[in-house]
Formats: structure tokens, C-alpha cells, sequence
């Protein structure tokens, strides 16, 4: 790697610490927001480069082998709850044998706990809080002495033997002023394959992630927006044409959209499609979204602009638990939105919550049964996690038993056990979700119908066999654990 000013580094956690025993089901996704902030600074005239040593399999000492000899002058780190401690012991490895770098650690863990992070890890010496474009940027001024540090906002940093903290940092409203991501220098377009969605979104390769919009309006407890914040804001749809132009010529065939919520803003998600339609791009996609606010119209534009999956977050079907949790969706919701999305010929996923304040044992019954009978072509269920920067983060001793375990916040581990349940009817009642739902003879031949190339037969078997070894694991114990 060449000398360069700035290098950042995706801490990249193995497969089996970030999805557990279903890690063959599992998504390689490239930093989408190193991407961005390697962009900005590089239309700024910064040296940059990027380590994103998932896919490349490093191990920690050949992540500092390669900081040291790129000889960088900062170091910047992005980090969630579950790959903090990852961030710093590289951090800290790098600080030891050249303590001249300057380490910045950004992401949603020190957005959510900021004074706790820098207090817990001596190896960073600033953290950026919530999005981190034009914070990094004016960092790079700052350190290379041309504006003092205090004057920067959206940052805590040492001072001596202090931690101060400045003022906060506005929100990006208008999202054009960021270039085009750069997804060169993580190698998405010279390795095609490096990079693809978890099983149950895989459609077509080369796929990559892009993001059209930031910011969710919804407020549910359990969910964590510390980065982007509760401000909905969106890419002018004449310029995000332009960003997907460019990965179309660099062979991308198929997207996975990001954003918290697709179609917060109908019209503008409609002016998208629209101008997807008209330019003929010819790639599918799929995107997150709510139940109750895509309507049949937007819908059809979607179809015809190449979406072909929503995930739905449902999380419960027991109206009592979406108020626990502030969803504001009703069952009707749910049934209306899979109901019209197969008419448009969209395929649907419905993502569950289980283990959530004030859950029952019937109300998760219910829910596998719901799902059953729902219409829906995927399933995934995930463990309440309470995040640092969510509401119930600070409540949950309050409803149950939380273990704030960092490490263990993969969504596929038990951390939350509500009052109104025991963790052993929990891990049992997951198992029975998953096999209710995927061994039954429709699905198997709706997925068998999908796949379209022995590349993507290849993962899916692969996921298949993740989630067989998983179950049995956890009803044989270690002799199956050592088989697989």
C-alpha cells in the first residue's frame, strides 16, 4: 500500500461472532460509510485508503503490519457495539508501536456512549459523533495545524489528562454535496464477488449496497439512530441516477438499499423510481421499509424500476408488544402491505423480534403462525438487542434481565430476557420459528424457482447448511458441534 495522510479501517468481526451459528447465512457487505467519508476526503485532495479486512481475511497483526507500512499520519476506525473492542485492540497495537498516529474512532458505538468509550479505550485519542463527512475533513484541517480542535464540532477528544467534548454537529441536509462513494478502494469492482447480501436477499452478482437516504422518522425503543439521527433527508433523485450510472458501467447487476426506511418520502421515492424507468438501467434491487407507508401505486413503480424484495420490519404480531415497543404498526398493516406487494410482484421478507418487553410464549405462537399463513417468502427473526443510543437501552434492567455484554450484541445471542420469559423457551421457540417457516413444501419450491445460476445455488447451499449444523448444534450439543 502506498504513504498515505488518512487510512481507515473497517475492525471487521468473523463471520461466526457476527451472526453465530448462522454464519453461512450471512451477508459480506463493504463499509458503505468508510466509502463515504474516503470520497469526501479525496475530492478534498486528502491521500486516502481503506483496510476492510473481512473479506480479505486479515488477522490483527496483518491489519497493523499493513498501517504501519502505508505509514499513515491518522488512523480512523468505525465501530458498532459489537466490534468496539476489535477497533481498539488494533488501535492499541498500532498506538504501541508507533504512537505518532492520531486514532479516530467513529460509527454508531461512540455516537450512542462517547464519554464511556473514550474512557474505556486510552488507544483513541479523538471520537467523531454522528455523521462524519465534513467532521473528518475538518479534523484532517485541525491536526495538520491550520484550526484548533475545539473548533471542530461533533467531536470528544484528549486534552492532557481531560476528555472534552464540543458543541454538536448539524445534520448533512443536503446529501449531493458527498461525491460518489469510494467503493474502488475496498476492490468491489476489480474482485466482483468480494462483496454480496445474506441468503435470503441474494438475487443476482456483482451487488453492492448503495444508500439514497438517511435518517428514520420512526421512533421504535429498541432501535438505535445515533449516526444518521431521527431527520429524514434524501439525495436529489436526478443526482443519485448519476451514482448508480456509474456502478452500472462498473458491472453492478444488482443493489441492496440501505436506508432506514425506503419510501419515507413517497413523492421522492417515486421520482427515483421514475428516473430509473426512463434510463433503462436494467439492475433489480431490494430495500428496507414500513408497513404502513408504501402504497400500491409507489409500489408498481417499484416493481418496474427493478425492485424485486421489501423487508418489512414486523417485529410482533401481538398489538399489545408493538405498543411496548412504540412500532405504531397495526397486524392490518402487515397484512395489507405483503398483500399488495405480491400483487406488484415484489417478494416480501417479514423481520421479527422475539424476546421483547412484555412477550409471551403465545404471542411469539402467534406470530409463527401469523407468518405461516401470511404470504411472505422470507423470514428472519433476531433476538431484542438493547443498543447503546436507543431508548430501551437504558430501561431494560427495568423490564427483565439484560446483560450489557458489547461482544455479545450480534442479535443471534441472548442478551434480553423479558420477565414474561424464560431464555431456554426463548432459544427454542427461535428454532421452531425458522423450521416452521422454511420446511414447509411452498416455500421450498418458491426458493427453488428463484435461484438463477449455480453461483448463487452455491450460497444458498452453503446458508442451508449454516442453519442445519446451528439447529443441530443446539440440540446435540458439542458432538454435533465438532462433526460440523
Amino acid at each position: 500500500m502506498e504513504k498515505v495522510k488518512v487510512l481507515l479501517i473497517n475492525p471487521s468481526l468473523s463471520q461466526k461472532d457476527r451472526y453465530s451459528g448462522l454464519s453461512g447465512a450471512g451477508s459480506f457487505t463493504e463499509p458503505l460509510g468508510l466509502c463515504y467519508l474516503a470520497s469526501y476526503l479525496r475530492k478534498l485532495g486528502t491521500p486516502v485508503a481503506i483496510i476492510d479486512d473481512l473479506p480479505q481475511g486479515y488477522d490483527t497483526g496483518a491489519v497493523v503490519r499493513e498501517v504501519l507500512r502505508a505509514k499513515p499520519e491518522i488512523v480512523g476506525f468505525t465501530a458498532t457495539t459489537l466490534s468496539i473492542n476489535k477497533a481498539a485492540s488494533i488501535a492499541e497495537k498500532i498506538k504501541t508501536a508507533n504512537g505518532n498516529i492520531t486514532m479516530l474512532i467513529g460509527g454508531q458505538h461512540i455516537t450512542s456512549l462517547p464519554e464511556d468509550t473514550m474512557k474505556r479505550f486510552w488507544s483513541f485519542d479523538i471520537g467523531v459523533i454522528g455523521e462524519g463527512e465534513i467532521a473528518l475533513a475538518e479534523l484532517v484541517e485541525a491536526l495538520s495545524g491550520r484550526k484548533d480542535l475545539d473548533k471542530v464540532d461533533g467531536i470528544i477528544f484528549r486534552d492532557g489528562g481531560a476528555i472534552r467534548r464540543t458543541a454538536p454537529r448539524k445534520l448533512i441536509n443536503d446529501l449531493d454535496i458527498l461525491p460518489v462513494p469510494a467503493w474502488d478502494l475496498v476492490g468491489a469492482f476489480r474482485h466482483k464477488y468480494r462483496y454480496r447480501p445474506s441468503i435470503i436477499s441474494l438475487n443476482r452478482l456483482p451487488s453492492l449496497s448503495v444508500m439514497f437516504s438517511r435518517g428514520c422518522l420512526g421512533s421504535c425503543s429498541f432501535c438505535s439512530n445515533a449516526v444518521y439521527g431521527r431527520t429524514y433527508r434524501a439525495h436529489s433523485p436526478r443526482y443519485f441516477i448519476e451514482v448508480l450510472k456509474y456502478l452500472k458501467r462498473h458491472g453492478v447487476r444488482d443493489l441492496s438499499f440501505q436506508d432506514p426506511c425506503f419510501g419515507w418520502d413517497p413523492s421522492r421515492a417515486a421520482a427515483l423510481c421514475e428516473l430509473m424507468i426512463k434510463t433503462s438501467l436494467g439492475m433489480t434491487w431490494n430495500c428496507q421499509s414500513r408497513v404502513d407507508i408504501l402504497d400500491e401505486r409507489l409500489l408498481k413503480l417499484m416493481k418496474a424500476a427493478g425492485c424485486w424484495q421489501i423487508k418489512f420490519g414486523i417485529e410482533s404480531y401481538a398489538p399489545d408488544v408493538l405498543r411496548n415497543i412504540n412500532k405504531k404498526i397495526s397486524p392490518e398493516d402487515v397484512s395489507r402491505a405483503i398483500g399488495i406487494s405480491r400483487k406488484c410482484g415484489i417478494r416480501s421478507a417479514g423481520y421479527f423480534i422475539i424476546g421483547n418487553p412484555g412477550e409471551t410464549k403465545k404471542n411469539i405462537l402467534d406470530m409463527i403462525r401469523c407468518s405461516n399463513l401470511s404470504g411472505m417468502d422470507d423470514f428472519k427473526l433476531n433476538y431484542l438487542t438493547p443498543y447503546p443510543g436507543g431508548e430501551f437501552y437504558t430501561q431494560a434492567s427495568e423490564h427483565g434481565i439484560f446483560h450489557d455484554d458489547w461482544q455479545k450484541m450480534n442479535e443471534r445471542e441472548i442478551v434480553f430476557i423479558p420477565r414474561t420469559l424464560k431464555e431456554e423457551d426463548m432459544k427454542k421457540l427461535y428454532k421452531r420459528a425458522y423450521l416452521r417457516f422454511y420446511l414447509r413444501p411452498g416455500i421450498i419450491i418458491n426458493h427453488l424457482r428463484w435461484l438463477k445460476s449455480a453461483r448463487n445455488i452455491f450460497y444458498v447451499l452453503c446458508g442451508v447448511l449454516s442453519m442445519a449444523l446451528h439447529f443441530a448444534v443446539k440440540r446435540l450439543g458439542p458432538r454435533a458441534e465438532k462433526a460440523g
